[in-house]
């Protein structure tokens, strides 16, 4: 599961969408990537520790095999 931020550096959405294509053509089919709002990269990893933030219901989800959107 790849999470990147709307609030962040302009070209990590673009580098990170491109990431998660390059993994499912090189047939990792267990690959996500998912823009998480009002965000930026120190705050995702900084309220993932809270239950009720997208990034971390998302993860959870996706670990789970669910769909983390």
């Amino acid at each position: 599961m790849v999470l990147y931020a709307d609030n962040d550096l302009p070209a990590r959405e673009e580098e990170n969408a491109y990431f998660v294509a390059l993994m499912k053509d090189g047939k990792n089919k267990h690959i996500d990537g998912l823009e998480i709002q009002d965000r930026n990269h120190n705050t995702i990893a900084s309220e993932i520790k809270n239950p009720d933030d997208p990034a971390r219901k998302a993860m959870l989800a996706w670990m789970l095999g669910k769909d983390p959107r």
